[in-house]
This record gives structure tokens, sequence and C-alpha cells, in this order.
């Protein structure tokens, strides 16, 4: 029968040829998946990082927002001093009313110098913010209060 003598030559022939597309095979893949599996494990310590110093941003800027509510209140931000813990993270506010702006404008009105500052176990700064503010009464409502903030600038470190 001639079909089945080609058949028995063909399979006869390859002589261990499917072994070494096979090795083949395995040896690419070990390739591709060790550098794959590299850059996952870069990519994932990257993603914790960034979330880290995300998470101390926040906590940097709810001690900012905290003096600027303060600020809102008519409270001399100066007389206190400030500290927020927000996912774990703890904020240092200092508050600096000898600060004085530039801008000048008539009127009633304070300049403050406000840093908040996120720390590391070892006293590193993860984050600071640093926002210059004006507090004045608002002249349309009623010239002793309630009271408005201005933001000047407001600088991320």
């Amino acid at each position: 029968m001639w079909w089945r003598e080609d058949k028995t030559k063909t399979v006869r022939d390859q002589k261990g040829q499917v072994l070494w597309f096979t090795l083949m095979v395995m040896i690419f893949g070990a390739l591709v998946l060790t550098g794959l599996f590299a850059y996952l494990s870069t990519s994932l310590l990257v993603s914790a990082r960034s979330q880290e110093n995300t998470y101390a941003y926040y906590a940097a800027n709810t001690g900012v927002e905290r003096v600027i509510a303060d600020l809102l209140q008519g409270v001399e931000a100066e007389d206190n001093s400030y500290s927020v813990t927000l996912n774990g993270y703890t904020a240092t506010v200092e508050v600096d009313d000898d600060w004085t702006s530039p801008i000048d404008i008539d009127g009633t009105y304070e300049d403050y110098k406000i840093v908040s500052t996120v720390t590391d176990a070892d006293a590193n700064p993860v984050a600071t913010i640093t926002c210059y503010a004006r507090q004045m009464p608002d002249p349309a409502i009623d010239p002793d209060g309630p009271w408005r903030v201005t933001i000047l600038s407001w600088q991320i470190e």
C-alpha cells in the first residue's frame, strides 16, 4: 500500500526533530517569562512607592487645609500648633505670620506662610507643601468678619 509506506518513511526520517523544537520553545519561553517577571516585579515596587507618596501628599494637603479652615473662621492661626494624621501619615504644620507678601493692597489683612511636612520613620521628609495665604475680612458682608482667604502661592516638594 503506497500511502502506508510514505507515512512510515516520513515518521522514521524525523529522528527527534520534535524534541529540538520543544526545547527551543521552552528556552524562548523561559527568556520571555524571565523578562516579564522582572518587569512585573519592578512595576509592583514602583506602584507601591507611588501610593505611599500619594498618601503622604494627601496628609500634607490636609494639614494646609486645616489651617485655611481655621483662617476662614477668623482663628489666629499663629497661636495654634497643628498636627494632622491621615492614612497613617502625620503632617506637622508650621504657620509663620511674620512673612509679608510682595503684593500689597489697601485694607486690613494678614499674610501667612503655611508649611506642612510629612516625615518617614527616620525623620526624612516624604512630602512638603508650602502655601502662602492672605486672610482678610470680606467687606461685602461685614468689615469685621466673616473672613476670606486667598491662596497666593502653592508649592509641592
